[in-house]
């Protein structure tokens, strides 16, 4: 499973992370990616560390941090769906829907360093869900 390193592009949307901590996350972090399959990928921070999750809690739908190393998830895991959204490229933008929560997709709002949550209506205005990044090679 290969870990590749993916940065938001700065002047283009940037994107900060929230969640367990998501707000001592910056701006600027670098994203680490491993892809499952061809569309999706699991997400975390932190060198690999902290891991994206969206789960659903009665009838709430939440974008978390986890600890746990990206290297130790399973494509193949039913509770490591949670980890896992599917990554849908258009042109130079990417958006990522939730595997775990069909229809949720990773948003920010259209001021730049805002946090990373998630929206049912990715197509609403104010809300960004298609996002430039840059490959660290």
């Amino acid at each position: 499973m290969a870990v590749e390193t993916i940065s938001p592009i700065q002047d283009r949307q940037p994107a900060a992370l929230l969640g367990e901590d998501l707000a001592k996350c910056k701006p600027s972090e670098k994203i680490d990616m491993v892809t499952t399959d061809l569309h999706s990928v699991f997400l975390g921070i932190h060198g690999g560390k902290l891991c994206l999750s969206c789960i659903k809690s009665g009838d709430d739908i939440k974008l978390q941090l986890e600890r746990i190393n990206i290297t130790d998830l399973s494509k193949n895991k039913e509770e490591d769906k949670r980890f896992t959204f599917i990554r849908s490229e258009k042109g130079p933008t990417t958006s990522f829907e939730s595997a775990a929560c069909p229809g949720w997709f990773l948003c920010t709002a259209l001021e730049a360093d805002r946090p990373v949550s998630l929206t049912n209506t990715p197509e609403e205005a104010l809300t960004v869900t298609k996002f430039y990044f840059q490959e660290d090679h």
